[in-house]
Order: structure tokens, then C-alpha cells, then sequence
């Protein structure tokens, strides 16, 4: 993993930083959510990010119109004063490498020395139990945490966000999995430098899914209290002004024509 760093982002200092990642999974939420973090909280590009598993690409700027700084495959987005670096994935990673990025990842991730790694992560609705469809909550998380021996999370359990289920997905079958998130998650976990990974996942189906990425960019800056101050009184907690990026108006091409109706 190569970082070159932009001019704004020379002087960044990513020990004690806490890491946002998307895995290039279902309906490519997280890749979504990021978007929308990176987009509303106005972070700045500090660098660009290189792996040989990962597909190269190139555009235009995805929140800059109607032009800007040229966009690439992997990039880093940071705000100082937040703590908070933000990595954004635009392809995928070159079939049968998942489990080498991954772990190159995790020894990066580790030689950043952040102090915690969240991974952002859309999963197939058709693992849902039928418990968990009963409960119409679509969000989850699975973490690995320091001094935690059953995989709760405090700041988790604080939100009141559920874990995902052993039947859902057990250690054994996360291990055999090949597919994002699993490789990601697993490495992280594994890394010996002790980073807390955790993961939030939204079951969901390929799609619209900007609501699901609303959600998941909402929950995100929830943990990492990022949102304004809940007014008095009330029970849910306040939320940010989500701003689309301008790239997110092609999203699905120009509408059909009238006379196919």
C-alpha cells in the first residue's frame, strides 16, 4: 500500500486517528455512505492511495462541479480537528486478491498506528434471519474490540445498535468467506498492532439505495460523534443535513424517453 500525499495533506499526523473504510460489497453502500460523509463534512483530499490488487481508475472530481482535482481508484480524506481520516474505493479489487489487500491493508492500518478502523459494508438481505426481518432494523454491526471477549462494543451497545447474529453469520463461515466485507474484517481483527476494528452493515437488496447509504453515513457519524446536539426533549438523536455530491446526479443516466409510454 503506497501513500502520496497531496499538498494539503503533508503535514498530516493519522497516529490516534480514527479510520473510515468502505468495502466494495452489496449495492455498494458503504462506498455511498462515504460519499456522503466525505460530501457534508466538506472533508478535504489529503492523499492518494495505491495497491496493485485494486483496479486502476480515473475522473473528475466526484464533489467538485463542474470540475475539479482529478479522482482515482483510492483516495484519503481527513479533518484534523475531527480526528477523522476517510478512505474512498472506487473499484474493485482484482478477483482472487481480496484476502492479500486486505491483509495489506491491516499492516498499513497498523503501521498508521489508528487508534480505531471503521469499515462501512452492504450485505446481502437474503442472510437475514427471520428474527431480524421481524425487526425491520436493517443496520448491524460485528466488532473486535480490546478488553471485549464476547464482541460486544461499548459505544455500540450505547447506541443502541445490535450486533449481528452467530447464526447469521458464525466465526467458521466468516473465515471461508472470500467476499468483502469478510477478508477486510478478518484482517483487521487479526492485525497484530491491536487496532479496534468494527463493522457496520446494512442488509439490504442492489438497487436505490441512497436511503441505505443515508442510514449508514447517519449511524456512522452517530458513533463517531459527529452529530449536532440533540435537542431537549427529544428521544432520537439529531441529524446532519446530508449534501449529495453533484457526481451522485448521474447515478442512473438521464430518464427515459416519453415515447417509450
Amino acid at each position: 500500500m503506497e501513500l502520496f500525499p497531496t499538498s494539503s495533506g503533508e503535514q498530516l499526523q493519522l497516529a490516534g486517528c480514527t479510520l473510515v473504510v468502505p468495502a466494495v460489497s452489496t449495492a455498494n453502500v458503504g462506498q455511498l455512505a462515504v460519499d456522503l460523509l466525505i460530501s457534508t463534512l466538506e472533508l478535504p483530499r489529503v492523499a492518494y492511495l495505491e495497491h496493485d490488487a485494486v483496479l486502476p481508475c480515473v475522473g473528475n472530481d466526484p464533489y467538485v462541479a463542474p470540475c475539479g482535482a482529478v479522482a482515482t481508484s483510492m483516495e484519503l480524506y481527513a479533518d484534523a480537528s475531527k480526528s477523522l481520516v476517510v478512505m474512498q474505493q472506487r473499484s474493485p479489487v482484482t478477483p482472487g486478491k481480496q484476502r492479500e489487500f486486505a491483509a495489506d491493508l491491516a499492516t498499513w492500518a497498523e503501521r498508521c498506528k489508528f487508534k480505531e478502523v471503521v469499515v462501512l459494508s452492504g450485505l446481502s438481505a437474503k442472510w437475514r434471519t427471520e428474527q431480524r426481518i421481524g425487526l425491520g432494523f436493517q443496520l448491524c454491526y460485528i466488532a473486535s474490540t480490546a478488553g471485549t471477549a464476547d464482541g460486544a462494543h461499548p459505544r455500540c451497545e450505547e447506541i443502541g445498535l445490535p450486533r449481528l447474529a452467530d447464526e447469521e453469520f458464525g466465526p467458521e463461515a466468516r473465515q471461508e468467506l472470500r467476499l468483502p466485507p469478510w477478508p477486510l474484517f478478518e484482517a483487521l481483527k487479526g492485525s497484530d498492532g491491536g487496532n479496534d476494528v468494527v463493522t457496520f452493515l446494512a442488509f439490504c437488496n442492489e438497487g436505490d439505495n441512497i436511503p441505505d447509504a443515508a442510514a449508514m453515513a447517519q449511524l456512522t457519524a452517530h458513533y463517531l460523534n459527529l452529530l449536532p446536539e440533540t435537542p431537549a426533549g427529544q428521544d432520537r438523536p439529531a441529524s446532519l443535513q446530508w449534501r449529495m455530491p453533484p457526481s451522485w446526479a448521474h447515478l442512473y443516466g438521464p430518464p427515459p424517453e416519453v415515447g417509450l409510454f
